[in-house]
């Protein structure tokens, strides 16, 4: 397969289900409504960033780090996820919040201190400034003989989602769903480039919407449009389907 050469640690033990929705069908008079359950995910609760993880814990392998480090807000799924992937796979976890901290261990903060992450709390600052911080932690990490790994990449991140779209293509057709129209939550990017990509090298089989979530249109397409081209750079290949606008 076009991603065998990507370093990658298993952490989804087998394709999540896809699972026929029959009672929302008859309320809505529809023949065939169907939901991918990425948020079944045994790991930390479920959820995509698993598959990103995936591919950015096989590269800090592959690159022999210890530690792995990862940013967003004290609420933040992509942080719980990482906090539980570095654990299953024997690697520290720093989190950088850009938040004060909580008065309150809960929630995804909670999960993440219970799967051992350590934090740092950057208090309200935005994502430009959070990322200028934790290529500082980086770096002290280093000087104190530290080999980190930042989580993000988001080119290398979508590779899960090439491999998402190849899962669900197959998932369908040996389940006979007759799958056209595929729904997904648009937001940083990452995740809608990979399935996008993916269905075009697979030639097309769905009419893909995204649906933004915390941008608005414009930047969400500048996102997907750059993570889109940074896939085709990395697999050195341009799928002769791509998608529309």
């Amino acid at each position: 397969m076009i991603l065998d050469n990507f370093h990658r640690v298993r952490l989804i033990d087998q394709p999540t289900a896809l699972q026929r929705l029959s009672r929302i069908e008859a309320l809505n008079g529809h023949q065939s409504l169907w939901v991918k359950r990425d948020d079944a995910i045994l790991l930390g609760q479920g959820g995509n960033k698993l598959r990103s993880l995936e591919f950015w814990l096989g590269e800090a392998r592959a690159q022999s780090c210890d530690i792995v480090l990862v940013a967003g807000k004290s609420v933040s799924n992509m942080c719980r996820a990482a906090a539980a992937a570095a654990a299953k796979t024997g690697l520290d976890c720093l989190i950088l919040h850009n938040d004060d901290e909580p008065v309150r261990r809960e929630g995804n903060f909670l999960l993440s201190h219970l799967y051992g992450a350590s934090f740092q709390f950057l208090g309200p600052i935005d994502e430009d400034e959070r990322a200028v911080k934790l290529r500082e932690a980086a770096e002290d990490l280093r000087r104190r003989g530290r080999r980190p790994y930042i989580v993000g990449d988001s080119v290398t991140g979508a590779l899960g989602y090439v491999q998402g779209a190849f899962e669900l293509h197959q998932q369908a057709e040996d389940m006979g769903a007759g799958l056209r129209h595929i729904f997904l939550p648009g937001s940083m990017g990452t995740t809608e480039a990979g399935f996008l990509f993916g269905c075009a090298l697979l030639g097309g089989p769905f009419t893909v919407h995204l649906v933004s979530v915390e941008y608005d249109l414009a930047e969400l397409r500048e996102r997907v449009d750059a993570i889109y081209r940074g896939i085709a750079e990395r697999l050195s290949t341009r799928p002769a389907s791509n998608y529309r606008q």
